[in-house]
């Protein structure tokens, strides 16, 4: 006989288009109405929820949730987007931000086009608090780039044989200049552990886990806060808006800060 239990991740991504097509509802068939993005904010207390949270919704394929199951809803529901709305997702344990949507555990933040373009952000600078890099300091200017990834040695060959290019550079064991004790934090590094990539949407930098600094390869990304809160960063595509002042721990030891003029 065929089980009729509904699979955890089925359930909760049905939950999620619940609460987000409630909160939509103002919009449906509101051609003056349209919305540039949606910023979904979902409250998870443990490993266990986060990892609900990135089967369900498929963070392991970008875009997917999006474009094949999102968007369809909205279509389906009136609701007008504009030709390239956003979506994203960020899974904190810390309180939502003021003047959201909210309903238990789900926060949505409705972006208009009148609001994407007008907040302040723009240059910032990478800098080295604990481990060697090639350079004390980073700028991040995003007229120039708009990625940076972060890693160690300056063009690894991953375990899949795909040179990586990094751009914020810890030094290697086997390279010239490395320090043993000035390093040490270095060996916790991976070859493809982080990156940072501007938002030109709201003029923002974003951190992201690389594939090397998940757990599932053994290493770790967290950030230190100015009000003294620890973000864990254990997802693929869930990303922490940087702020001044943010300390980035990579593996263990090696410390960066990111600052803002």
């Amino acid at each position: 006989m065929r089980s009729t239990v509904i699979p955890a991740a089925a359930g909760y991504r049905d939950a999620v288009l619940r609460f987000i097509l409630k909160s939509l509802q103002p919009y449906v068939d509101e051609k003056s109405a349209v919305v540039d993005g949606l910023r979904l904010y979902i409250r998870c207390e443990d490993m266990q929820a986060a990892s609900l949270v990135q089967v369900a919704l498929y963070l392991d394929r970008p875009g997917h949730f999006q474009q094949d199951i999102l968007q369809r809803h909205l279509h389906n529901h009136y609701i007008h987007l504009s030709a390239g709305w956003f979506f994203e997702v960020q899974v904190t344990e810390e309180a939502f931000p003021e003047n959201i949507i909210s309903d238990g555990q789900f926060g949505l933040d409705i972006v208009r086009p009148n609001q994407a373009w007008g907040q302040p952000g723009g240059k910032a600078v990478i800098r080295t608090l604990v481990g060697q890099t090639e350079q004390t300091e980073y700028p991040l200017d995003p007229s120039r780039q708009l990625k940076y990834y972060i890693g160690r040695s300056r063009e690894p060959r991953l375990s899949s044989g795909k040179v990586h290019p990094n751009d914020i550079v810890f030094v290697a064991a086997d390279e010239p200049g490395f320090d043993s004790e000035k390093a040490r934090g270095n060996l916790q590094v991976s070859r493809n552990h982080a990156m940072i990539c501007f938002d030109p949407r709201f003029k923002k930098f974003l951190l992201y886990p690389d594939k090397g600094g998940l757990p599932e390869s053994g290493n770790k990304l967290k950030v230190y806060t100015q009000d003294d809160k620890v973000r864990q960063l254990n997802i693929a595509g869930v990303p922490h808006e940087l702020r001044d002042g943010d300390q980035i721990a990579l593996g263990g030891e090696a410390i960066l800060v990111f600052l803002e003029p």
